[in-house]
């Protein structure tokens, strides 16, 4: 929650009023009704409050049960502020004991607090330090919450509230307080998303509706075209979905209809017209019949049932042309938002993808920071490869763009869970290319630890393929396994200039 700052004139000082503390309330009202943990950030809280923010805002959560972290980083100026932000806020209301506080950004030689953890303790409960760490910094460039790594778990586990749903505070150490830190971090770190699943179904729909306008005649006389949904929201069965279905309820499905998702209809017809539908997916199958009949055109999806009917406007012969034309546009449009949002998802998972290879590749455990086999601009270079192809054709991502079309491929999977896996598996092969690793890598370097240190190149040879009798490897393929690192295709040089006196 950012505290605008007030001017004596202008627009800006009008939209400033506007915005009101019972607009705050109602927004956290609302927020508390969908969530079981609101968190309100206020950015950097002032000694003086000139925005009324804190005093009626902040002040009357706290004041109501509400709880506050204070955070400084290590510096004599940073603890003071902090201290005087304490000592404001508990002349307001807040409780003492509802208070908690954290240094940030220390550096990790510093082994020894001095008296910061007395001197924050006189007005909240000292949480502990959180040190610099740069896998803190890589995650939130990638837009991920940083939890798992262990200067910032052991923070966030201390803070996270030991309460139980209907707030009664539980003991440290107990199994329910355990149970409730679990729940509030995975809360926490829900993946940071831009693309959701209706945005990306809605593109996967005009894509199918122009995909399939591309296949059909023009019409020579008046019809009926109706533009069927090729998606639906419905509940999975069984344990179908995942966490998505644990928060939803709901899975995405293709539908498959027997005369497509585009179908002319003609208005002369006599009686009523039908087209049969089935969805197999979800661990769901299902199976019926709607009705096509005259009137506004019907958009969105169906949730949970099928409708019953389905509308459409008569059109002219020329017009249903133009609706046909405008069907294949807007799907070819569809096609390229969809490969700008897989691309934003790509970007938020590439480096995390790497760094788990990276993590293989050197043998090093979670708690030690992994070897950067790839620099920035190498991580864009495997996106790029990924989504739209070594030559700009995109070839890789269209097929699956194809395959998630029709119904077959997603019988086990949603659409858009088929999309993300595909990605992420592209992007795991892109980076074992662009670091040199061939495809056996991983099995030869498992088999070599195996052997122990010591164990010459023909044994390890020896060994794999005894193992993998089937998979054979020359001893180049196991020198390439063991002796990673970026090819020289995949280094992005940097471009400098030098001015010289000529």
């Amino acid at each position: 929650m950012q505290a605008p700052r007030p001017m004596h004139d202008g627009e800006l000082s009008q939209q400033i009023a506007a915005v009101r503390r019972e607009h705050y309330a109602e927004v956290i009202r609302l927020a508390r009704q969908q969530f079981d943990l609101v968190i309100i950030d206020t950015q950097i809280t002032e000694g003086l409050d000139t925005s009324g923010v804190i005093d009626n805002v902040i002040g009357p959560v706290l004041r109501s049960g509400g709880y506050g972290l204070g955070i400084a980083e290590f510096t004599t100026v940073g603890v003071e502020n902090l201290l005087i932000a304490a000592a404001y806020l508990r002349s307001v209301g807040a409780d003492s004991a509802r208070m908690m506080s954290t240094a940030n950004k220390v550096s990790p030689s510093v082994g020894d607090y001095g008296k910061l953890p007395q001197s924050l303790g006189r007005e909240s409960k000292w949480k502990g330090a959180i040190q610099l760490d740069d896998r803190i910094e890589d995650d939130m460039r990638s837009r991920h919450v940083p939890y798992a790594v262990p200067t910032m778990r052991a923070v966030v586990l201390d803070v996270a509230a030991l309460r139980d749903r209907a707030g009664r505070v539980q003991p440290e150490g107990s199994t329910r307080a355990e149970e409730e830190q679990a729940r509030v971090l995975e809360a926490l770190v829900h993946p940071m998303t831009t693309a959701t699943s209706e945005d990306l179904c809605t593109l996967l729909d005009h894509m199918s509706w122009g995909h399939i306008a591309t296949r059909l005649s023009r019409p020579s006389r008046p019809v009926r075209m109706h533009s069927l949904p090729p998606t639906m929201w419905i509940r999975p069965e069984g344990r179908v979905g995942g966490s998505k279905a644990a928060a939803t309820g709901l899975l995405p499905v293709t539908v498959d209809w027997q005369a497509g998702a585009v179908f002319m209809a003609d208005p002369d017809a006599v009686g009523v017209e039908e087209v049969r539908w089935v969805v197999d997916g979800a661990g769901a199958h299902l199976s019926g019949s709607i009705r096509l009949t005259e009137g506004p055109s019907v958009t969105g999806r169906p949730t949970r049932d099928m409708w019953e009917a389905h509308s459409a406007p008569v059109l002219t012969s020329h017009a249903a042309g133009r609706a046909l034309d405008a069907l294949i546009e807007q799907g070819e449009l569809a096609k390229w938002s969809m490969l700008q949002r897989l691309e934003e998802f790509a970007h938020e998972k590439v480096q995390a993808i790497a760094t788990s290879i990276c993590r293989e590749v050197a043998d090093v455990d979670d708690e030690t920071i992994a070897p950067s086999l790839l620099d920035a601009q190498q991580l864009d270079l495997v996106v790029t490869n990924v989504v739209y192809g070594t030559r700009g054709d995109s070839d890789r991502i269209l097929r699956r763009l194809d395959r998630c079309l029709d119904p077959a491929t997603t019988r086990r999977v949603d659409p858009i869970r088929y999309l993300t896996t595909q990605i992420r598996r592209d992007l795991g092969d892109e980076v074992r290319v662009a670091i040199g690793d061939p495809q056996v890598g991983s099995r030869v370097r498992r088999v070599a630890r195996g052997l122990g240190t010591g164990a010459t190149l023909e044994r390890i040879v020896e060994r794999y393929n005894e193992v993998h009798s089937s998979d054979r490897i020359s001893t180049s393929r196991a020198v390439r396994a063991l002796t990673v690192a970026p090819s020289i295709e995949s280094v992005a040089l940097p471009i400098g200039f030098e001015v010289c006196h000529v």
